[in-house]
């Protein structure tokens, strides 16, 4: 998170395994767009062009930002852990990723706080056109184009609301489900609905791709 470490000195932002930002909260805040998005931060950022910065809460319409985000972290500390059990030369650099993984392993470090909405996602997620484009949207700062892009795929305006409402919709419904008594089987069979439909856009937004 974020507020664990906005007093560092120095902070590196990763995207894709890459570095893409260098510099200080402060920093970070003015010139990396990254950084203002993170599903790691429970904050989102907005700056004016004088970069005068406004704090906002995250609000619903980033959910499906979060469990992009939210997969990608899981992704990297896969790797780091698959890593960990790799022969590697270098002896400065197995001593760090072991350094790395027994903390990861001692913290039990998870990223599976939308575990129902990554599964929901999953083709989408590990579809390579999906992938690649939103790595060049984000490096080139057209996060925002994200939705734009996601309609045209599916050829219908309003898709990728239309996926986001439905993640928002199950990740309500599952909190309700576990904190119910009563009504679980409702819930289930609304959560289902929402499964199906999430799927339904899925295939059709990988049908329409070049590759996947």
């Amino acid at each position: 998170r974020i507020s664990t470490i906005m007093n560092a000195n120095q902070i590196i932002v990763l995207d894709e395994g890459r570095i893409v930002g260098k510099g200080t909260h402060q920093e970070l805040l003015k010139n990396n767009e990254i950084y203002l998005r993170t599903g790691l931060s429970y904050s989102v950022y907005e700056y004016d062009k004088y970069y005068n910065i406004t704090e906002k809460c995250k609000t619903d319409e980033y959910l499906f930002e979060e469990v992009i985000n939210t997969y990608q972290s899981q992704e990297i500390i896969n790797l780091v852990l698959q890593l960990n059990n790799m022969k590697i030369e270098d002896v400065e650099i197995a001593t760090f990723i072991n350094a790395i993984s027994k903390e990861l392993n001692n913290n039990k470090y998870s990223s599976l706080a939308y575990s129902l909405q990554m599964h929901m996602c999953r083709d989408l997620l590990s579809n390579r056109t999906f992938v690649s484009t939103l790595e060049n949207l984000r490096f080139s700062g057209d996060v925002d184009n994200i939705e734009k892009w996601f309609d045209n795929i599916l050829g219908a305006e309003g898709k990728y609301k239309e996926l986001n409402s439905l993640l928002i919709l199950s990740f309500n419904l599952s909190k309700k489900y576990s904190s119910s008594t009563f009504f679980k089987k409702r819930f289930s069979n609304k959560i289902k609905s929402c499964i199906l439909k999430v799927e339904s856009i899925v295939r059709e937004f990988n049908k329409n791709c070049v590759y996947t």
